[in-house]
């Protein structure tokens, strides 16, 4: 049976319940209903009193006022109305409930009936409902200290027509939820911006009811395909703390979803592993007495009793004023009615400040002047959260934001601490009467995303001037031990992303390409090789091709011989020409030499051959014409090494890198495989002086003095070789991969700082950089700077076209035996005599030769 429902009987019942007691109590009585919701003592409540009693100036009467308790078990309206009509038979003056939702909505009928005022303060919102209105009466007699609910649905729907949801997910723990909703939905509908909505009434009594329950309604949404984005919490503290937390469970608290927690009380935010925002909707309290920890429920009760303190203090400062007799709940005429209204109008037009805000009651009795800030709280995985409020509500001036809902604001207004290796020309320092002035292509790009995050940074340089390894003891030095102390919010220079340092820090997106190449000292010109010109083709190539000029040659006397067309089958006469094995020999040889040769084959299995011949010279003329201008462009300096696969061939040069860098690590896992990398690993391990060196600086010193090859980043050896002309650089870049700027790992601003590094590199500011810090100020000529690696062209890389050329052979000896064929059985028939023919006898001859007549 609903509790409007049973009002009436329970009226109706109450003079059958206690019989009157005479007013004995004065006139400073209140009365005070409490639920064990309340959780306040009675020592707690009559300090609380008293505090009051002496913290105001004007005392009511010698004894001050007096709180007259009376508790309920549970939201019990049968109690609650029975305690009600008990307190006011014994004549207070007031009311003050502290109950659940259903005890209230019948004190507050109690209330009006016999026209006592009642000053609410529940445990939790309730519905609109609990408000009975004037009744026969112009003013209202219960005074709620908690806002309307149609004041939380008039904000949010000014919060959402901010933002551009289609759908939400709506959570809540008590029926009032539904009435809000209703609300927002309503209005958001005449706003012309409907709004689909999932409903999810999360039900508890104890916080572990509430985990189970949560986390079962939240894995049947995501079971049934629904997963979604935008979320509204309406409840008590502990369920929208529960709810944060199944939400970084499932996912749910991440950058693509938005939370909007409409909440009273303070909510300790528990610290999670996730990256979203969440928008809080809290009351704004006006007094620096209050504490974070503070209940809410007790700052409405504090608020209260300082009201009704304050109205009773009035109400005897008026002249001849005297509460009247107590009222009764009788039925009938047994029924009295408190006739006084002069506390009644005190409450209804009284406006003050309290602990909770602003307080003053409209003709419905809600407290709806309170002011409610908006709080974005940003989660940034194990770096905690970081909370920034951006604007404020109330009733006369509505929604006023600084910013848009849901702004990130983890780098805007920041001072950073920024640690910076070193290295030209992505970061340089110059000493000034000052201190160190950093400047250079990183510090350009971290100047610009300042500038569109709007943020501070403070920059100095690692203090062991290590870009960071990962050492024996599980720690990092250099600038990724500097992020992962916290004694950076960003390391920049050229670090390199890889996958180890990707474990502990994160990385913005790549703002240049990596790659590894070596450096070497530019030699002296090389003495002319006499044999240079063999150089663009490997031995077995040549030898294939002699091998291929032999055998095609005596191929081509066969097909000339046996061929029924060939020079050996044509008919006698004087310019009757036989193509022996030398002539087919020098056919072949002056093909090879584009010169052309003799004789013309004018027959079809030669043709064949001929053709696939010159194909194969064309082939091998192009090939080697094209090797051989990359091998005189390159061959007029000795270099003794062309790419790392030579330097890791030979002992005679040593290399080496920096020490505790990215490519050191890499050279040391890589070793592990074995091959070529375990073998300079090996070497520059075992090099004595060490092949390792502490900066770049001095790598590149070593290189000047020779027999040293420097491996390092192709950026930097790009830059050094165009201001140091003795240098170049030889070989392909290996190890390829990207520059990033480090950070914590879940930092907020990662992705606002990546978001500048891609405007930057699709507006060319990027490439703009590079010209200015890398050609600009060269001071050497482009010749010969840099050595790419020129090999020989291998059998492998020619195979093809030697199959070619068996294909030809094959096909012109398949044409030889169609020609026999075709000669045996078509035209030798037509071609030979009948034999009885006359013309075919010879004439006789006589002994000396003469013919017989």
């Amino acid at each position: 049976m609903k509790t409007r429902e049973t009002l009436p009987l329970l009226l109706l019942l109450s003079p059958l319940l206690f019989t009157t007691v005479p007013a004995t109590l004065g006139s400073t009585a209140i009365g005070v209903i409490l639920d064990d919701s309340a959780q306040i003592d009675d020592d707690a409540l009559a300090r609380l009193f008293a505090r009051l009693d002496v913290a105001d100036d004007v005392n009511v009467t010698d004894e001050g006022l007096r709180p007259v308790v009376a508790r309920i078990t549970g939201d019990d309206p049968s109690a609650a109305i029975w305690q009600g009509c008990r307190l006011v038979e014994e004549g207070v003056l007031a009311l003050l409930s502290a109950t659940g939702c259903r005890s209230l909505l019948v004190i507050n009928s109690v209330s009006a009936t016999l026209r006592i005022p009642h000053v609410a303060t529940p445990v939790r919102s309730c519905p609109a409902g609990v408000m009975p209105g004037h009744g026969s009466s112009a003013l209202p007699y219960t005074f709620n200290m908690r806002p309307s609910p149609e004041v939380h649905a008039h904000a949010l729907r000014d919060m959402l027509n901010t933002l551009t949801w289609t759908m939400v997910t709506f959570l809540y723990d008590h029926d009032d939820g539904l009435t809000v909703m209703k609300n927002l939905l309503e209005a958001l509908a005449d706003d012309g911006k409907p709004l689909k909505a999932v409903f999810l009434k999360i039900e508890w009594d104890t916080e572990e009811d509430l985990g189970r329950t949560t986390d079962e309604r939240v894995r049947n949404l995501l079971e049934q395909g629904i997963k979604p984005n935008s979320f509204i919490v309406y409840g008590r503290s502990a369920l929208a703390r529960t709810l944060l937390q199944k939400a970084d469970k499932y996912s749910l608290l991440t950058r693509e979803t938005q939370w909007i927690i409409l909440q009273e009380e303070s909510v300790q935010v528990p610290a999670l592993f996730a990256t979203g925002i969440v928008t809080f909707f809290r009351l704004t309290f006006s007094r620096a007495t209050y504490s974070p920890h503070s209940k809410v429920h007790s700052l409405y009760m504090q608020d209260a009793v300082s009201l009704l303190r304050e109205s009773v203090s009035e109400a005897h400062a008026s002249v001849a004023w005297a509460p009247s007799s107590p009222a009764s709940c009788g039925f009938g005429p047994n029924k009295v009615l408190n006739e006084d209204r002069k506390l009644t109008r005190i409450l209804a037009t009284s406006k003050t400040t309290g602990l909770s805000g602003p307080i003053q009651f409209d003709e419905a009795g809600w407290n709806n002047l309170s002011r409610w800030e908006i709080i974005n709280v940003e989660f940034m995985a194990k770096n905690g959260t970081l909370a920034h409020k951006i604007g404020s509500w109330d009733a006369e001036n509505g929604l006023q934001l600084k910013e848009p809902l849901f702004t990130r604001h983890a780098v805007t207004d920041r001072l950073l601490r920024v640690s910076v290796v070193v290295e030209e020309p992505f970061v340089m320092k110059r000493e000034t009467p000052a201190g160190p002035v950093f400047y250079g292509f990183c510090i350009d790009i971290l100047d610009q995303m300042a500038k569109d995050h709007n943020f501070r940074y403070d920059i100095y340089e690692t203090p062991d001037r290590k870009f960071g390894v990962q050492l024996d003891n599980g720690s990092w030095n250099g600038a990724i031990g500097q992020v992962l102390s916290r004694h950076a919010d960003i390391a920049v220079s050229d670090l390199v992303i890889s996958a180890q340092r990707e474990e502990v820090v994160d990385f913005t997106k790549p703002y240049l390409d990596y790659g590894v190449r070596l450096i070497l000292k530019k030699p002296v010109d090389k003495e002319q090789n006499w044999w240079g010109f063999l150089a663009p083709l490997d031995g077995t190539v040549w030898w294939s091709i002699l091998g291929a000029v032999f055998s095609v040659s005596v191929l081509l006397y066969l097909l000339h011989r046996y061929s029924p067309y060939g020079s050996y089958k044509q008919p006698h006469g004087p310019e009757k020409h036989h193509s022996d094995l030398k002539e087919t020999v020098w056919f072949i040889i002056g093909s090879l030499m584009q010169q052309g040769g003799e004789p013309i084959q004018n027959f079809i299995s030669g043709r064949i051959l001929s053709a696939f011949w010159w194909f194969f010279v064309l082939i091998i003329i192009a090939t080697y014409t094209a090797n051989l201008a990359a091998f005189l462009t390159v061959s007029r300096m000795d270099i003794p090494v062309r790419s790392v696969q030579d330097l890791a061939q030979q002992a005679k040069i040593k290399y080496g890198t920096v020490r505790d860098s990215n490519l050191q690590s890499f050279f040391r896992s890589r070793s592990q495989e074995g091959g070529m990398y375990e073998r300079m690993w090996n070497f520059m391990v075992g090099s004595d002086p060490s092949a390792f060196v502490d900066t770049t600086v001095e790598g590149l010193e070593r290189v000047q003095k020779g027999d040293y090859a420097f491996l390092w980043d192709t950026a930097v050896l790009e830059y050094e070789k165009n201001r140091k002309c003795d240098l170049i650089i030889i070989g392909d870049p290996f190890y390829k991969g990207g520059y990033g700027f480090a950070m914590p790992r879940g930092a907020p601003y990662r992705d606002d700082l990546s978001m500048t590094i891609l405007r930057m590199q699709g507006s060319g500011h990027i490439e703009k950089l590079q010209t200015r810090w890398w050609t600009t100020n060269s001071t050497c000529s482009d010749e010969e700077a840099t050595m790419v690696e020129t090999t020989k062209v291998e059998f492998v890389g020619m195979a093809g076209v030697f199959a070619v050329l068996l294909m030809g052979c094959a096909l012109s000896v398949i044409a030889l035996f169609l020609e026999l064929a075709w000669h045996l059985f078509v035209t030798r028939p037509r071609d030979t005599p009948d034999r009885h023919s006359p013309a075919e006898i010879p004439p006789p001859q006589l002994p000396n030769g003469d013919l017989f007549v």
